[in-house]
């Protein structure tokens, strides 16, 4: 019985400290401007930058929220990675997000996860 209780332990204690250096989802996070000029960034209606711009998102915007991307974000490798890991991902892709009471499209790699 003691034996178990140990094992049960252990695997508990293991599990609490996968769980500790995993991040959320990123339709779970909430996102600001990696490097935005001093004019913010364009808001697309599309997933192309030759969409219509349909409002500038400030340089200082926080709270952004993520709707989808794509391509789809890899979970395991999102939650998993470093910053530098998720920044790479979000490079490679277009997202629709929700900020200042606006949806609309922009590239991934202006996003930076609020960890």
């Amino acid at each position: 019985m003691k034996r178990l209780f140990l094992f049960v332990a252990a695997l508990a204690a293991a599990t609490t400290a996968a769980q500790a250096q995993m991040s959320p989802s990123p339709y779970d996070m909430k996102f600001t401007l990696r490097d935005a000029p001093a004019g913010g960034v364009p808001l697309y209606s599309g997933m192309a930058t030759g969409s219509k711009v349909i409002a500038t998102i400030p340089g200082n915007a926080t709270g952004i929220i993520l709707r989808w991307c794509r391509p789809e974000l890899p979970f395991q490798a999102w939650q998993f990675g470093s910053l530098k890991a998720q920044r790479g991902i979000l490079d490679e892709a277009w997202c629709e997000i929700q900020t200042g009471g606006k949806i609309g499209n922009v590239e991934g790699k202006v996003l930076d996860p609020i960890r």
